[in-house]
């Protein structure tokens, strides 16, 4: 018996970086693709799998996509699934990609940090305005940081800190201690947490 490819739905506002991997797992007449959530609803009579991704602080089509008559699966690209909540788990599977943007959001972190504390705009601006003058600036190494949260993201951030000579500190729901943070916390602790952290 011919078993049939399932319909598989993107959403995403440039959805061309992930068609290479997706159009060698989904055949060509099983793939519908959306950019807006204005018009998600014209893809969605025949999904079965979704693809989704929240842009930014855009509204997330939640009610179109529970509507979708044959949808048994939504797979989100963010860690967490709060702008999915609520839906029925017994007629959808909603998964989500916890552990991905732990490399991305800790090199953020460490680069915002050191743009701050370089403070970067001032340099800039004395290149553009050929102009050098000494100022003071201060260094990561030594200083305490707060992570509010060890997961996965707190942890790889956790790891490139340490790598700047940076004390770790941080608050989880268990409190229990976690490799890579010289303190842990549980949630009442948060305050005690703040106190002691120089960056959070």
């Amino acid at each position: 018996m011919a078993v049939t490819a399932p319909v598989v739905g993107i959403y995403h506002r440039s959805p061309e970086q992930y068609l290479p991997l997706v159009g060698r797992l989904v055949p060509a007449g099983c793939l519908r693709i959306c950019t807006s959530a204005e018009r998600i609803e014209d893809i969605l009579d025949d999904v079965e799998v979704l693809l989704a991704f929240k842009f930014g602080f855009d509204p997330f089509p939640r009610a179109s996509i529970l509507r979708a008559p044959r949808l048994k699966w939504v797979q989100l690209a963010s860690a967490g699934i709060d702008h999915m909540l609520p839906y029925d788990p017994t007629r959808l599977v909603v998964t989500n990609a916890s552990g991905i943007h732990g490399a991305m959001m800790s090199e953020y972190v460490m680069a915002s940090l050191v743009h701050v504390i370089w403070n970067f705009p001032r340099l800039l601006e004395q290149q553009r305005s050929h102009r050098w003058e000494r100022y003071e600036v201060s260094t990561l190494s030594g200083k305490t940081m707060g992570i509010v949260g060890a997961g996965r993201v707190g942890r790889a951030i956790a790891a490139r800190a340490t790598a700047f000579g940076m004390r770790i500190v941080g608050t989880r729901r268990s409190g229990r201690p976690v490799e890579g943070f010289d303190q842990m916390y549980g949630p009442g602790g948060l305050l005690d947490m703040l106190a002691e952290s120089d960056v959070v």
